[in-house]
């Protein structure tokens, strides 16, 4: 646990009493923290990022050296996916890349989904999907008819 994360707790605590308003402020602003220091997955520019190149590359499977290769190509249309990038990434760089997919895989971002491939020899390999909702089905349980004629007989 990192020092400033030890301060704030200590702090928090402190001011942490039997009072439920402090309480709640506390698990708050806790949660604030975690998410800051996680960096949030759900962020807009990680959406922007994955738009940028759905649109550049549609149903491709690309390794981050290949998005960041096409990057400093001169192809049209690349301008908005370099610039997406940076804004996500901080830098066109294949490692931040590969650590910013890493963090944002699986979420549903503005409908699309970073999805990881298989390792080859340029690296993984990643894909941009639409997201997967998963619905939430009510499970019935349904007894034998031997067994539902005895819990319906009187």
């Amino acid at each position: 646990m990192s020092a400033s994360l030890e301060i704030l707790l200590a702090a928090l605590v402190q001011r942490l009493d039997a009072n439920t308003a402090a309480q709640q402020a506390f698990r708050a602003e806790l949660a604030a923290y975690r998410a800051e220091l996680a960096g949030d997955p759900t962020r807009p520019e990680y959406a922007a990022l994955l738009r940028a190149i759905d649109a550049a590359f549609p149903k491709a499977s690309l390794s981050c050296s290949d998005l960041v290769e096409a990057c400093h190509s001169n192809k049209p249309g690349i301008e908005k996916l370099r610039s997406a990038i940076v804004a996500a990434a901080r830098a066109v760089n294949a490692r931040n890349l590969g650590k910013l997919f890493e963090r944002i895989e699986g979420y549903d971002l503005g409908g699309l989904q970073v999805v990881r491939g298989k390792k080859q020899n340029v690296g993984v390999v990643w894909r941009v999907a639409p997201a997967v909702t998963m619905k939430k089905t009510t499970v019935t349980k349904f007894l034998p008819s031997t067994m539902a004629a005895k819990h319906d007989a009187p």
